[in-house]
């Protein structure tokens, strides 16, 4: 990684943060940053996930409600994903800390966003809300680094087509939403 570029980024999901976006990052010194040295300020808070409990373990403070949290996280990436300017991703629970109530993103990677590829990922957003595979197929198309042979995109939009959150995804809650997105960046993963 370049990490002036890394910089750059996290300074953009910061001021993102100040200017009424809820997904928090740490300070960055710019100028004590080089290609291959990153300056942030030092976060502390909790790790979110010690503080859900993962893996087994229990809590690190005592019983949490974890649907509040799952439903804040969510709220703020989608937020940050749909006004900022950074999109993060390919992250998980150990690369964000919960500060006085806030969520801050120590990890994972963003990805600049200009005002179309912000447009076409409302598109998407929209299509997989609808359980419109086809129209969600757009966006991750244009997206993925399919094979240049063809294959493992009539895979993927077959894969696509055939979803179903009860059976393919990891939980059976009412947000179908999230549940179409996790099954489905899983399916584009796996292409």
């Amino acid at each position: 990684l370049d990490q002036k570029q890394r910089a750059k980024d996290l300074i953009a999901l910061f001021e993102d943060a100040r200017a009424g976006g809820t997904l928090d990052a740490p300070g960055c010194y710019l100028d004590e940053c080089a290609p291959g040295m990153l300056t942030v300020e030092r976060v502390d808070g909790v790790a979110l996930a010690d503080t859900i409990g993962t893996n087994g373990a229990p809590p690190a403070e005592g019983p949490v409600d974890r649907e509040a949290i799952a439903r804040q996280l969510a709220s703020a990436w989608l937020r940050q994903a749909t006004t900022g300017r950074v999109l993060p991703f390919d992250f998980d629970l150990d690369d964000i800390r919960l500060r006085d109530g806030r969520l801050v993103l120590v990890g994972g990677v963003l990805e600049p966003l200009s005002a179309s590829e912000r447009s076409e990922l409302l598109n998407y957003l929209a299509a997989a809300a609808a359980d419109d595979p086809d129209a969600a197929w757009n966006w991750i198309g244009s997206a993925a680094e399919c094979g240049t042979n063809g294959q493992p995109e009539i895979v993927l939009r077959r894969r696509l087509r055939q979803v179903v959150p009860f059976r393919d995804g990891e939980w059976g809650g009412e947000d179908r939403l999230a549940e179409h997105l996790a099954v489905q960046w899983r399916a584009t993963r796996e292409a």
